[in-house]
């Protein structure tokens, strides 16, 4: 699917929550530039529930403002790979996002 499905779910506003990662230190010979910023995931509905630093990565927590954030992620909490996709994700349709 790739960034074209994720900007499809998102410009359907059928996104609950959403995960972005945006790792500083990774390159590409033809990159592919995502398309997902902060206005489409306004514009989606979401709103930023958190944003912090995890080594070199910034890690942006997005969700509906009428969604709780279901776990510590949102405070900052550094959470194993696996923690992202315990049962209590899979309701939304987009949970991790890479850009």
């Amino acid at each position: 699917g790739g960034p074209g499905v994720a900007r499809s779910f998102l410009s359907a506003e059928l996104v609950d929550r959403a995960i972005i990662v945006k790792a500083s230190t990774v390159t590409f010979k033809k990159p592919v530039p995502s398309g997902i910023d902060t206005v489409m995931l306004t514009t989606a509905g979401l709103i930023l529930v958190s944003k912090y630093q995890c080594g070199v990565d910034t890690i942006e927590c997005w969700s509906r403002p009428h969604l709780p954030w279901p776990s510590d992620v949102s405070r900052g909490v550094a959470l194993s790979a696996t923690s992202f996709f315990k049962p209590q994700f899979r309701g939304s349709i987009l949970n991790v996002l890479l850009l």
